[in-house]
């Protein structure tokens, strides 16, 4: 292939499919897709673009699949690996059923290592780099989001620790860690009353769900990725993370700085006073 090969995870909307489209003038995109149905709409969004139906949610049918693609493409060499894929269960980790927790995992976490072990030997030494795309939640763990923050707390260790070990070849791992863009993983996810109707929390269920509705009305347009993932792809020397927020400062203080016992004070009293002004 004439130009630097990027493959990125999960093309089919959100974070994934804004970073293909930018992406496509200067570098050969590889995007993962889940549902076939989505091939011919993302070919026509994005002309030249490779794609690969690739299923998260079971390990054994990733591994077959990316195996299937690697046969397919015998001397490709890959340029950056970028994570993106993932889903998000919502809900009281106490009431969260386990098979929804190991599906968080499975897609956020497990499936993205396994991705980086089939591709490595494709990666250029002392050139390639891994850019995984985390969260704000896996510096801040919310309410009823624990185990996609879980995911995400996991993803930054990870990635800690392989970055450390693949510094020996001089491969770059990059952490980007968002808050809330104009996406709808979260509109996903609507509608914590009904899935859980007989829990503990829930008054304060109904209130999350109109915390997700204003967190999204604020949230950030994708384009504020632009200059990161330019740096984070072409600059000599990225940075470790970028964390993109509308107010960096705050989480840094908050993850950072201010005693978890006074955050927990704060979190509880917000969401009390969300109940009682719902009342």
């Amino acid at each position: 292939m004439k130009r630097p090969v990027i493959f990125i995870s999960g093309v089919s909307s959100g974070i994934g499919n804004y970073l293909a489209k930018i992406l496509s003038a200067k570098f050969q995109i590889i995007g993962s897709i889940r549902k076939e149905s989505d091939e011919l709409r993302i070919a026509q969004q994005i002309p030249g673009i490779i794609l690969v139906n690739l299923d998260y949610s079971s390990i054994d049918g990733l591994e077959k699949s990316l195996n299937k693609f690697l046969e397919k493409y015998p001397e490709l060499k890959i340029y950056t690996i970028i994570n993106n894929a993932g889903i998000a269960h919502p809900g009281p980790l106490i009431e969260l059923p386990i098979h929804k927790l190991e599906d968080q995992f499975r897609v956020n976490v497990f499936s993205q290592i396994l991705v980086i072990q089939k591709l490595f030997s494709r990666l250029y030494i002392n050139q390639s780099r891994i850019i995984n795309i985390s969260s704000v939640s896996g510096l801040f763990a919310s309410p009823f989001l624990g185990a996609y923050a879980g995911s995400k707390f996991a993803l930054e260790g990870l990635s800690d620790s392989l970055r450390r070990e693949l510094s020996l070849f001089g491969i770059k791992v990059i952490l980007i860690e968002p808050g809330p863009l104009k996406t709808n993983i979260w509109q996903k996810n609507l509608g914590l009353p009904e899935n859980f109707p007989e829990s503990i929390f829930s008054q304060y269920l109904c209130a999350a769900d109109e915390t997700i509705l204003n967190i999204e009305k604020r949230a950030m347009p994708l384009d504020k990725l632009n200059p990161i993932i330019f740096h984070a792809l072409e600059h000599k020397s990225p940075k470790n993370r970028y964390l993109v927020h509308r107010n960096p400062c705050m989480i840094k203080l908050i993850t950072k700085l201010i005693p978890s016992k006074w955050i927990d004070l704060i979190i509880t009293k917000r969401m009390n006073s969300n109940i009682n002004r719902n009342k």
